[in-house]
C-alpha cells in the first residue's frame, strides 16, 4: 500500500499557522493548569500561610513577630481569639468558628496551640513550624516572663488580660505537653509532610536553618 504526500502549496500556510498557535495555546493552557494544581495541593494559592505550634514558652509568639517584620503578613496570637478580658475562656464553639475564618484567609502567620483544631489549620497552611523545645526551657521561660512582664498586657496576650502569675494546672500541662500533645501534632505533621513545607525546631541551629529557608518564602512572594 502506497501513501501519497500532496506537495506543499502556498495556500497551505494559513492553515498551518492556525495548526501552530492551537497548538502553543494548548501547550500554555496546560502548564498554567498544572501550576495551579500543584500550588493548590501545596495550599499557596494567593499568598503564603505559615502555622506556627509548640508548648507554652517555646517561643512562638517571638518567631511569630520575626517572620512578621521579614514577610510583611499579618500575624495572629490564638490567644487573642481563645480568651476574653480578665482570662475569661471563650466557648469553644466560638472560638472554632473564628479560629477557622482566620485560616481560611489569603495570607498568615498563625502561632498558637489548640492542638485540637490544628488539623484544620495545617491543611491551610504551606509552612508548618514545629517548635519542640525543651520543657525545662519552656518551664524557665513562662516564669521569666511572669517575673518581667506581670501586670502589663503585652503584644501576645489576650486584650484586657495582664500578665498573671501562672496556675498550678498551667504549669503542669506545660510540663505534660510532649505527652499530652505532642503525639498529635507529630501524626499531623506527618500526614502533611509530603505538600507541605515542615521545620521541627529543636535548637538555635535548627532555628537559625529554618529563618535560613524561610527567607525563600520572601523571594517567592515578591
Amino acid at each position: 500500500m502506497s501513501i501519497l504526500i500532496r506537495p506543499f502549496k502556498d495556500s497551505d500556510t494559513p492553515f498551518l499557522i492556525q495548526i501552530f498557535h492551537d497548538a502553543v495555546r494548548m501547550i500554555v493552557f496546560a502548564a498554567i493548569a498544572c501550576t495551579a494544581i500543584y500550588a493548590s495541593e501545596r495550599g499557596v494559592v494567593g499568598g503564603t500561610r505559615i502555622a506556627i505550634i509548640g508548648n507554652a514558652g517555646s517561643g512562638k509568639s517571638t518567631l511569630g513577630t520575626m517572620l512578621q517584620k521579614k514577610l510583611d503578613l499579618p500575624l495572629y496570637h490564638l490567644d487573642h481569639y481563645r480568651w476574653k478580658p480578665d482570662w475569661e475562656k471563650r466557648d469553644d464553639a466560638e472560638f472554632v468558628a473564628v479560629h477557622n475564618q482566620l485560616c481560611d484567609k489569603e495570607a498568615w502567620i498563625i502561632e498558637g496551640v489548640a492542638t485540637r483544631f490544628f488539623d484544620y489549620r495545617a491543611s491551610k497552611a504551606d509552612t508548618i513550624i514545629f517548635l519542640d523545645v525543651p520543657t525545662w526551657l519552656c518551664l524557665y521561660r513562662v516564669l521569666k516572663r511572669t517575673v518581667m512582664l506581670f501586670g502589663t498586657i503585652g503584644d501576645s496576650n489576650p486584650p484586657g488580660c495582664p500578665e498573671r502569675m501562672p496556675t498550678l494546672r498551667f504549669l503542669c500541662s506545660v510540663w505534660s505537653f510532649n505527652k499530652e500533645h505532642k503525639p498529635l501534632i507529630e501524626d499531623i505533621l506527618e500526614k502533611y509532610r509530603p505538600t507541605k513545607r515542615i521545620f521541627v525546631v529543636h535548637n538555635q541551629h535548627d532555628l537559625e536553618h529554618m529563618l535560613e529557608s524561610i527567607a525563600q518564602i520572601k523571594k517567592e512572594l515578591v
